[in-house]
């Protein structure tokens, strides 16, 4: 098998000759996931869906972020706001106690060396 129909990342000098349209041929499409040159991993994808589980006034709250790419991804809030008492790692982890009630609706972007991707979620908070 090759590395897109194990689910691997492609890698290596070949990555946009044989392999990639081997793949191609075989499945009658595009990966979903673009993938870098000669090794340097995936663009990040977040995988995540909005809107996120609700928070609750005052109580702590923690959502974990997901994207799919390699290397290490990096996550940042690029657009609207979160609510008061919560805030982002860079890791992907959401977290804190909310101390505003409300529908928030905010951008996540994952960011590593091959490039970006941003979404739109939406978070309330009861």
């Amino acid at each position: 098998m090759d590395a897109l129909s194990e689910g691997r990342p492609m890698t290596g000098p070949n990555v946009y000759s044989r392999e990639w349209f081997k793949f191609y041929y075989k499945h009658g499409r595009f990966p979903t996931v673009p993938f870098l040159p000669s090794g340097e991993g995936s663009i990040p994808v977040i995988i995540s869906e909005s809107p996120l589980p609700d928070a609750t006034h005052d109580v702590e709250y923690s959502y974990t972020f997901s994207a799919g790419g390699s290397p290490i991804i990096e996550f940042s809030i690029i657009a609207g706001a979160l609510p008061d008492g919560l805030s982002l790692s860079s890791d992907g982890v959401l977290s804190g106690t909310p101390t505003v009630t409300g529908t928030f609706t905010f951008t996540v972007e994952a960011k590593n060396r091959g490039g970006t991707h941003s979404k739109e979620f939406s978070l309330t908070v009861v």
